[in-house]
């Protein structure tokens, strides 16, 4: 069949129309499933100001470790909240002693995160960074920040008393143009909290 036969049998108007219609509709199902996967990469499943709250109990000698793990992170200029409690009680027990403890923090560096941490304030812009040293340090061929913060802390035994810590964490909104170098990636905190008797 020749292609003059061809359009004898079918309108050629039609036939044109039919291809620029299906072209149409083929363009906007593209650039449909593109806008969604470009805006699923910039949305995070996590809760700004997310708040699972870690304690640690002080009530005698010890050094204590627990980890946060930040998943769904996504650039933005929002903060997220974190908050952790050091108590000198548990289940009506009380430190029969006087206890100083430290606390500090050691992050992983999967992502280009920055950190605050305020001791007994509710977060606000100007409220009291209590990190002193930010130092990277290397264990085998992994790489951790760690963050030490201003002296120690005094529990008295006579009464039941609790230091509340806020961990601020910022993804700076300028990594927002780089999604394939963050999506998927975790980072992870751990708060040390040692404890030693007054003497």
């Amino acid at each position: 069949m020749t292609t003059k036969s061809f359009f004898k049998i079918f309108d050629r108007q039609k036939f044109s129309f039919t291809i620029k219609f299906s072209s149409i509709i083929l363009a906007l199902i593209i650039i449909i499933n593109i806008i969604g996967l470009t805006y699923s990469r910039y949305t995070s499943t996590a809760q700004m100001y997310a708040n699972p709250q870690v304690a640690f109990f002080v009530v005698g000698q010890s050094t204590q470790e627990q980890t946060i793990t930040l998943e769904g992170l996504a650039p933005s200029t929002d903060k997220y909240l974190y908050t952790i409690n050091v108590n000198n009680f548990k289940d009506g027990l009380r430190a029969k002693v006087d206890l100083k403890y430290s606390i500090a923090f050691k992050t992983t560096t999967n992502l280009p995160l920055s950190y605050e941490v305020i001791r007994n304030e509710v977060y606000s812009p100007s409220a009291t960074d209590i990190i002193v040293n930010r130092n990277i340090i290397q264990e085998a061929d992994v790489y951790y920040q760690m963050l030490t913060t201003t002296g120690q802390r005094t529990f008295l035994h006579s009464a039941n008393e609790t230091d509340q810590y806020t961990i601020v964490v910022t993804f700076p909104p300028e990594y927002k143009d780089f999604p394939d170098d963050y999506q998927g990636k975790i980072e992870m905190i751990s708060v040390i909290v040692s404890a030693e008797q007054v003497v």
